[in-house]
Order: C-alpha cells, then structure tokens, then sequence
C-alpha cells in the first residue's frame, strides 16, 4: 500500500513538474504515445530542443487498475535525440533512451513485484501535420535488466518479503507512436 502512495506521489510530482517547467529553449514540445494510451497507460512527455540537431525528452506513465486486473506499473525515461535535417521535430533522428519502470501485477493466482532499468538505442521519423501538431514513428531495442519477487498465491514466498527470487537481462524492442504539440 505504501508502494502504492509513493507511485501516485511520484506520478503527480512528475506531472505538475512537466506541465510548469520554464524552458529557455527554442521550442518545446508536449507528447503522449498512442500505443500506451490504447495499453490503458496514461503517460505525458514533454521534450525540447537544446541545440541546432538536438532534442532532450522526459516521459512519465502510470498505469492503475488497467483491463479490470490488480495492475500498477508506473515508470519515466529520457532521451536524447539527433535529427539528421537541420532542425528539431521534422523527420528523421537517432537517440538514446533509458527508463526505469517499477511494477505490481496480479494475474489469476500469479504475484509479480519488481522494477526494471533500461537503456538502449532509438530510431524515428516525425510527420508534421501542421506547424504545431505532428506524429512521431519510433522503434528501437534497449537492453533492460530487471528483478522481481514472482510467486504464487499461498506460495512461502509471502513469508519473506525482502526475498528476491526472479533476476536477469532482456532484449527488448522500444516501439512508439506519439502525438506531440509545440508549445513553442
């Protein structure tokens, strides 16, 4: 319960930050990503220009009680992106990405509760539909570490909470579909 509290903290900080940060840069951008959002995970990015061919990005996500299961994952990432044109949020970049995400599933009798870091490499192409409004395709495959506590309902395992009993590495594909609006 208190994992609970600190994620919902966490999630309304990250908001409250994204939606009043000054930025003296020349343009900024807010963005979601369609894949999550149709997943049942609300998220919000915001992301902003920091030189000539380059962009800086922050997202954050939560998702409570989605598709009707004892679910809670919450989660941010950064990156960095190079745009091959000249200027930022017109089509293609290369980037790098990380993300830490933390997770509490309950699936049937299964129990998972973990967290996860990643990083890894990103490609994308943007869309402008207006000067404002564009749609990002981005795919990419980050190299994600992770550990969690996996047990059964009824398992031992509930007797020593501290016990971590799942732990490896995974390759893992990164796959968006974004909607963003500059701001500026």
């Amino acid at each position: 319960i208190k994992s609970q509290i600190v994620i919902k903290r966490v999630f309304i900080i990250l908001s409250i930050a994204l939606l009043s940060f000054k930025a003296n840069a020349q343009m900024v951008a807010v963005k979601s990503d369609v894949i999550k959002d149709i997943a049942m995970i609300p998220n919000l990015g915001l992301e902003m220009v920091v030189g000539n061919k380059a962009t800086i990005g922050f997202d954050a996500f939560l998702a409570y009680k989605s598709w009707g299961k004892d679910v809670k994952i919450a989660g941010a990432d950064a990156n960095y992106k190079y745009w091959f044109n000249g200027r930022p949020f017109t089509r293609q970049y290369i980037g790098a990405a990380i993300q830490f995400s933390n997770h509490q599933i309950v699936w049937n009798k299964d129990r998972h509760y973990g967290n996860a870091l990643a990083a890894g490499m990103i490609f994308g192409h943007v869309i402008n539909l207006s000067t404002r409004f564009n749609i990002e395709l981005s795919s990419g495959l980050m190299f994600m570490g992770y550990r969690e506590k996996r047990y059964k309902e009824g398992d031992p395992y509930e007797l020593y909470p501290g016990k971590v009993n799942n732990t490896g590495f995974l390759l893992v594909p990164k796959l968006e579909v974004s909607v963003s609006y500059i701001l500026r």
